[in-house]
């Protein structure tokens, strides 16, 4: 009798852009359908099937193809996405997983927001209940570009020049910061960040992550119109980069010049240089740097070289949230400019099937190809 040795064939995944929420990453099939990769392993279909245009930075929600947007309650409660209220059509919306507060940038460029109101989270001047439905952000002005981190905003104006609100305290041991106006006071309504420099990029994330209520320990590394990194919050394991662990709560400069893009992946940061050479500081308590050759090193304050196989064009994260100092147990999730995805980090949430920390990266594998992550 003559026996065949059969092999199953995965495809490994490929996208047009990536993201993630606590220990989930989403996709988006090239048909406009939602996957997602949970703890329990590879990623599973979305159900029931609706199309989107693209998923929004660090949450559940998604824009459709006429960009009003939706929350999708649960990747398996198959339920329907809920539309968010106001018939409001967006540019953009960011929202963070810890302290449940949405924001959103509309077509004419004025910022919104909407959900729990941390430390002053909403920007709309108040800091009691959280809204079911968008309010404006006070001060009536427009913004190019903006980021969320914790219950913490930040926002471009017009003219480039930064505003920050929300959480700007931190706990005993580790004060805040994190909105750079000099002091660790919280704040509801815009204040602008120390120094007036004009800024062109801005990358954030949280170190400690608890009770939104009560860490939410933020900082962010900004890049200015000449190419220089600054940064400033909560610094407990060196993710200023500033060769130092000291929190700061005004900007001060990052130890290496002429950037050309920063990302915040959780607990680390990755810059790219002018020359195209990768760098990352912060913790690698879970292999964050995607390199073996830091696999013994625990953090760094200052940047070091990490450069990759391949060229990404973005970056997102997928961690442990709601646990006192583990928000730096994430895995990172790469794009490249070839639609290919890459991760490493916390084998728990890789979406390769193993469970294992990969120091290097490895490709996450299924038998679709995907056209959005976030």
């Amino acid at each position: 009798m003559r026996y065949t040795q059969c092999t199953k064939i995965v495809t490994k995944v490929s996208a047009n852009d990536i993201g993630g929420f606590s220990g989930e990453t989403y996709y988006l099939d090239s048909s406009s359908y939602v996957w997602a990769a949970k703890v329990s392993g590879l990623p599973t279909k979305y159900s029931p099937a609706q199309q989107f245009a693209k998923f929004i930075h660090q949450s559940k929600n998604l824009l459709d193809t006429s960009s009003y947007a939706w929350i999708l309650p649960s990747v398996t409660a198959g339920s329907s996405a809920i539309s968010v209220q106001g018939g409001i059509q967006w540019l953009s919306i960011k929202g963070n997983p810890n302290s449940l507060t949405c924001v959103g940038l509309n077509a004419s460029s004025y910022l919104w927001t909407w959900g729990a109101n941390y430390q002053g989270g909403l920007g709309n001047g108040t800091v009691t209940s959280s809204l079911s439905s968008p309010v404006s952000v006070i001060g009536n002005r427009q913004f190019i570009n903006f980021i969320t981190s914790g219950s913490t905003t930040y926002a471009l104006d017009s003219s480039s020049y930064l505003w920050a609100w929300g959480k700007n305290s931190g706990e005993s041991s580790f004060p805040g910061g994190q909105l750079g106006d000099g002091t660790i006071i919280n704040k509801s309504s815009p204040v602008s960040v120390i120094g007036n420099r004009q800024f062109i990029d801005l990358a954030v994330g949280i170190e400690l992550d608890n009770n939104p209520t009560t860490s939410d320990m933020a900082y962010i590394v900004a890049l200015d119109s000449s190419s220089y990194a600054w940064s400033w919050g909560v610094n407990w394991m060196g993710s200023l980069g500033d060769g130092t662990t000291t929190y700061r709560s005004s900007p001060v400069s990052v130890l290496s010049d002429r950037w050309k893009k920063l990302w915040g992946t959780g607990s680390s940061v990755y810059g790219e240089k002018e020359n195209g050479d990768i760098y990352t500081w912060g913790i690698n308590q879970y292999s964050n740097f995607g390199s073996d050759k830091y696999a013994t090193v625990t953090a760094m304050s200052i940047p070091v070289i990490v450069n990759f196989p391949f060229k990404f064009i973005k970056l997102c994260s997928a961690g442990s949230d709601g646990v006192p100092q583990q928000n730096n147990r994430v895995a990172v999730c790469a794009l490249t400019k070839n639609s290919e995805v890459w991760v490493w980090g916390n084998g728990t949430y890789l979406g390769d099937g193993f469970f294992v920390n990969a120091a290097n990266p490895t490709r996450p594998k299924l038998n679709v190809e995907y056209t959005n992550l976030f």
